[in-house]
């Protein structure tokens, strides 16, 4: 693609994460799957610690997992199956709560009891703080927060949800999306105060499609047991589960593809060198170019607010966003369509069809250009 705006989406790995994998994978096709992966035990463990050094965590708090969906279900499913949940649990979610998120929950409700509540949005495209107040209380099990969600740059104020919902539900699991932030802004896990956070790393990591993290919070992470057990654990006669690994570890599986999670670990320690914080005020700046070229076409109008990061989303005045994408893939335009009630949140977090445009740090004035001629080309 001449001009690629869909980092949000699957953003191209650079040539260092791609050679990493092809390392490794040359050294299974030598000597063996399993005799490879136990040259790189050390390194999976330094993939581990640079995540933790991304978001703020410790290394034990980290669990390499095939992506967001992935971890989420490693966790959520963990937490309910406990038995004082046996009889129903409550789990508080925003409408932005990515469908399949939401889709492992009412998979869930099918095997046991399981109230949904869903909060409302802010006019601005945050979750409400004020609704989650008032949905949240003592009796909620947990709460699911997005940070930003896949089709608005809009950021929610974390600390100050997740401070609300501590404060309505002191005893909830909380958990924080982090899908479409991390590697795009600085993130202090620890000072948030989540429980549990998750994260793909094929969007603004960079890293490869099928990897992705899950961070427990240490004490959260010996409360819980896996509902798949990890290789080698087991369930003694008297109940009692052996075998488990310390810390978030304990969520990991045998059998992953040890080249792409080295992929990812060289992704992450990528942003490490550019510094967090220097790609983050890059991004930012991107943001606004594609704002301030989409502004000089008056057939189009944006959406989300004059803050939004990373995700740019618009609107054309006489073409549907399906066309408006088909025609700007014909112009090498990597965008994304959001279509019209997207499952998000059963539907209650649906929005009107849009096209997505999301830069990076990486995103080049040429970019920049060449998405301003084809949007001239529009017809």
């Amino acid at each position: 693609m001449s001009a690629f705006f869909n980092h949000a989406g699957a953003s191209p790995p650079t040539d260092a994460v791609v050679e990493r994998m092809i390392r490794q994978l040359r050294r299974e096709q030598e000597i063996g799957g399993y005799e490879a992966a136990a040259e790189v035990v050390d390194e999976l463990g330094v993939v581990r610690s640079d995540i933790g050094r991304a978001v703020g965590a410790s290394a034990d708090e980290v669990a390499l997992t095939a992506g967001a969906t992935d971890a989420w279900e490693r966790a959520i499913w963990s937490f309910l199956s406990e038995r004082r949940f046996a009889d129903g649990a409550t789990v508080v979610v925003d409408p932005f709560t990515y469908s399949s998120m939401w889709s492992t929950l009412q998979r869930w409700s099918d095997l046991r009891p399981l109230r949904l509540i869903v909060t409302a949005a802010a006019p601005d495209g945050t979750a409400d703080i004020d609704s989650l107040a008032v949905a949240a209380d003592e009796t909620t099990a947990a709460v699911l927060l997005t940070h930003i969600p896949t089709h608005l740059g809009t950021v929610t104020d974390a600390a100050g949800a997740i401070a609300t919902a501590r404060t309505a539900a002191p005893d909830a699991l909380i958990a924080l999306d982090v899908a479409q932030s991390v590697g795009q802004l600085p993130l202090d896990l620890h000072a948030l105060d989540c429980d549990v956070a998750f994260a793909p790393g094929r969007k603004f990591l960079r890293g490869p499609r099928g990897t992705g993290f899950l961070y427990v919070r240490r004490a959260t992470a010996e409360s819980l047991v896996p509902l798949a057990l990890p290789f080698g654990a087991t369930l003694d006669p008297d109940g009692t589960f052996t075998g488990i690994a310390p810390g978030a570890l304990r969520f990991e599986v045998f059998e992953r593809p040890i080249a792409a999670l080295l992929g990812l670990g060289v992704a992450v320690r990528q942003l490490l060198d550019l510094g967090v914080d220097e790609v983050a005020r890059r991004v930012m700046a991107r943001t606004d170019d594609v704002r301030s070229v989409l502004a000089a076409h008056p057939a189009l109008s944006l959406c989300g607010t004059p803050g939004d990061r990373g995700i740019v989303t618009f609107r054309h005045e006489r073409l549907q966003p399906a066309d408006v994408g088909a025609q700007l893939a014909r112009l090498d335009v990597a965008s994304r369509i959001m279509p019209t009630g997207a499952p998000m949140a059963d539907g209650r977090g649906a929005f009107d069809a849009s096209v997505r445009l999301s830069p990076h740090e990486c995103t080049t004035d040429a970019e920049l250009a060449h998405l301003d001629r084809a949007l001239r080309q529009l017809s």
